[in-house]
């Protein structure tokens, strides 16, 4: 009865299309995946291909890449009604301990931005036309 949530290890498969039924067989939920790409924009052919190939039995969960600047895009070319971001921003030590190096952190303004994008969205989202048959 728990969700499940497979991660991108399934940009490696070389049939994502059958891993994709063995996950919906095993009852797994959501797919975490860039559509095989570096990034989910990348991949974003490949992502609506298999939402429409999971027809609701899986989420279907772009990630990889994902900013406020193309979150629309992606959603729009996707057909995915929910994205995987971190919206994070490399950091200098606030402390001053390490002054050489810097890290990621979850960044509040670029979280806002990507709120404020998706704010933009209206109605319900079609599939992308791709002229592809999945049959």
């Amino acid at each position: 009865p728990r969700e499940t949530v497979f991660h991108r290890a399934f940009d490696l498969a070389q049939s994502p299309e059958t891993l994709l039924e063995q996950l919906i067989d095993l009852g797994t939920t959501r797919v975490l995946t860039s559509g095989g790409q570096q990034t989910a924009l990348a991949g974003a052919h490949m992502l609506a291909r298999l939402r429409r190939l999971a027809q609701r039995r899986m989420e279907i969960l772009p990630g990889a890449g994902v900013t406020p600047e193309n979150i629309l895009h992606l959603i729009h070319a996707t057909g995915c009604e929910q994205v995987h971001g971190s919206f994070r921003q490399r950091q200098q030590d606030p402390a001053g301990f390490v002054t050489d190096e810097t890290y990621w952190v979850t960044d509040s303004a670029c979280v806002a931005a990507a709120s404020r994008a998706l704010d933009q969205l209206s109605g319900d989202l079609a599939d992308p036309p791709d002229g592809e048959s999945d049959a």
